[in-house]
């Protein structure tokens, strides 16, 4: 890559990350605003998890439905996805935190939370830059290099998804509650 090049795809990231970062933050601060519906949930009891391989799948599938969600509503319904995924980890954080305390719920949400987000990003931000090669090239006509865009996407996507496993094996085995 050329390094004006190597700076637009740095500004992409960051910009694709901003708009994550304000969905994601924006359905956790919801869920703070709705805590006097999540004060009495016990999450902890109520879900049964019998392995990491069972949170890496379900954290996969939710990557994934992003990705495709992402290129064909061009971005709506995964930005709507990772809303929600923002709203119940908010939900699981004040539960945790009425029942258990603040600092459990911390604990819980610390270590592998970063970890997972990132992951989930890298497919955010996949389906985003898809989306946008299909956009320019439908308003302009401009040639789709997925040859080259094609090897930089499938190295973020098992990025993605070594970060997803890697927060799956912390939340299952180093996160004990």
């Amino acid at each position: 890559m050329k390094i004006n090049s190597k700076r637009n795809f740095l500004k992409n990231y960051l910009k694709n990350f901003l708009v994550f970062i304000i969905f994601f933050l924006g359905g956790f601060s919801l869920s703070v605003f709705a805590s006097t519906f999540i004060d009495s949930i016990d999450f902890k009891n109520n879900i049964n998890i019998d392995s990491y391989q069972e949170i890496f799948f379900n954290n996969l599938f939710v990557s994934l439905l992003i990705l495709v969600s992402g290129i064909v509503s061009l971005g709506l319904l995964s930005s709507i996805i990772i809303f929600l995924n923002g709203f119940f980890l908010g939900a699981f954080f004040i539960s945790y935190t009425y029942i258990y305390g603040i600092d459990i719920a911390l604990y819980y949400i610390i270590f592998h939370s970063p970890v997972e987000i990132v992951g989930l990003f890298l497919f955010y931000f996949v389906s985003f830059d898809i989306s946008r090669q299909i956009m320019r090239y439908i308003l302009s006509k401009d040639k789709i290099s997925f040859k080259t865009k094609g090897k930089i996407y499938f190295s973020q996507l098992i990025t993605g998804v070594f970060f997803l496993f890697i927060a799956s094996i912390i939340e299952f085995y180093f996160i004990k509650i």
